[in-house]
């Protein structure tokens, strides 16, 4: 059987698996091979396919905590970083839309990269009224919602889809928008660095409810396996730390390790066999956590030069973006990184 790994409702297939969204057919992407974000949202189309797609690879529902422990990623050694991608100058937000292909917040624009290396504007971002940086950070891509970024320099949050163009929404959404994440009940969380905090969006047009606090420049964001936390960096403080999602926000918010490896701490990204995997901007290198023993281990720090400056990571969707290897965006940097542990 194919193994996942899920987040709630949110699922990350290690091998065959298609995305319900756009109004598209689970079965019809053309992803073979690809490792795809699964939403079950039960919007209009997804419900067959996402029910078919569950009982194909034996995903968990709802509620359900899948094995995680099935499906090894994190390498035993640090690995070589490659460079792809070369005509992007900048870039920090990446994530994988339904259709397979990453979309990137690079060079002033969202830009969307296909498998087959094909790169995409999909629309400039503005600067602020009274900026004169566009300083776009975190993006993620739900099939309800469409691409949403935020923009640091600001303090703004964008809407995209394919009719509707670039909106603005959530205004205002506090001090500094960063990282960017859906949880598996389709809400928009999203990491103020200004005001050390997450909110959470219950749709496009809600107003932000303060999920977590008290985290110095909070930035990345992921999800545990089973939903019941949420995992946040903190890029001054050098750390991660955990909120429990349970009763009322906001939630109880603990440091869970400020292991120096994880100096500069950016984006985060939960591998498939449950290590927090994160981006180190200030030190250019990219660590494993596990949430559980807090053991820290480097995934990638060589060539120092392809990690300079490295912010969110993602795996790959699928064809020449290889679904069994990371992908990380690097701000004010050409390209992207490729780190593709050894096959076991």
């Amino acid at each position: 059987m194919r193994r996942v790994w899920a987040a709630g409702a949110t699922v990350v297939a290690a091998f065959a698996l298609a995305a319900c969204g756009g109004g598209g057919d689970a079965t019809d992407a053309g992803l073979d091979g690809a490792a795809v974000e699964v939403f079950d949202t039960r919007a209009d189309g997804c419900t067959e396919a996402v029910a078919e797609v569950r009982a194909e690879v034996g995903v968990a529902e709802p509620g359900e905590t899948a094995d995680v422990a099935s499906t090894p990623w994190m390498p035993e050694a640090p690995v070589e970083a490659a460079l792809i991608a070369l005509e992007l100058t900048s870039s920090e937000g990446i994530a994988v839309d339904g259709q397979g292909r990453f979309l990137l917040t690079a060079n002033d624009a969202l830009m969307r990269l296909a498998p087959g290396g094909a790169l995409e504007k999909l629309t400039d971002i503005p600067p602020a009224p009274g900026q004169t940086v566009v300083g776009c950070a975190g993006v993620a891509w739900h099939p309800a919602w469409g691409a949403v970024l935020a923009q640091t320099q600001g303090s703004r949050l964008h809407r995209w889809t394919e009719a509707g163009g670039l909106v603005q929404i959530a205004d205002p959404i506090g001090g500094g928008p960063n990282g960017v994440l859906f949880d598996g009940q389709g809400r928009c969380l999203v990491s103020l660095s200004t005001d050390g905090a997450v909110v959470r969006l219950d749709t496009p047009d809600a107003a932000p409810v303060t999920i977590a606090a008290g985290i110095a420049f909070a930035n990345g964001l992921a999800l545990a396996p089973d939903g019941t936390a949420l995992y946040v960096a903190s890029t001054t403080g050098g750390a991660v730390f955990r909120a429990e999602l349970s009763g009322e926000p906001p939630y109880t918010v603990t440091r869970l390790s400020n292991d120096p490896l994880l100096s500069g701490a950016d984006g985060l990204l939960m591998s498939p066999d449950g290590w927090l995997l994160v981006a180190s901007w200030g030190k250019g290198r990219i660590v494993g956590l596990h949430p559980d023993t807090l053991e820290a281990r480097v995934v990638s720090d060589q060539p120092a030069g392809n990690l300079k400056f490295v912010a969110s990571l993602a795996f790959g969707p699928g064809g020449d973006l290889d679904p069994a290897c990371l992908f990380a965006t690097r701000l004010h940097q050409p390209g992207l990184v490729k780190v593709c542990p050894p096959a076991r």
